[in-house]
């Protein structure tokens, strides 16, 4: 649940940072997001598949190192707005396929009669500690 909580501040963040510090437009940040959306989508598609590969534990960790990086780089290396359009994209997948091999996670840890309440916990759980990770920053 901890990884989930850091994607609530990555995506609420990445706006923020990215006019903060590369001075984006409110149509650049509209560009932004969009293309986000869209790679996330094909991440969630690729990650969906990959998942029944090989197992969601492997998944949600390759999905946690790269977001790992891709922050790091965001922060140290890039310098103009297309690298940072660039690591954006990056991370916009690898959030799109750790959302979905951590939704897949909880299912096959969950009995089937336990569904609702385990999927109401994981999105009580993000609710409650969504002031955590900004409040850190």
């Amino acid at each position: 649940m901890i990884y989930s909580d850091a994607l609530i501040v990555l995506i609420a963040g990445g706006g923020v940072y990215a006019s903060g510090v590369f001075a984006f437009t409110s149509g650049e940040l509209l560009k932004l997001a969009i293309f986000a959306k869209l790679f996330a989508f094909v991440g969630v598609l690729l990650g969906g598949y990959l998942n029944d590969r090989f197992s969601s534990k492997i998944i949600i960790l390759i999905c946690i190192a790269v977001l790992t990086a891709t922050v790091f780089y965001a922060s140290i290396v890039a310098q103009t707005k297309t690298q940072f359009f660039y690591n954006a994209m990056v991370l916009s997948f690898f959030i799109g396929s750790i959302q979905s091999a951590g939704r897949v996670m909880i299912t096959g840890l969950l009995e089937a009669n336990d569904q609702g309440k385990g999927f109401g916990l994981f999105s009580f759980s993000g609710r409650i500690t969504a002031f955590a990770g900004p409040l850190l920053v």
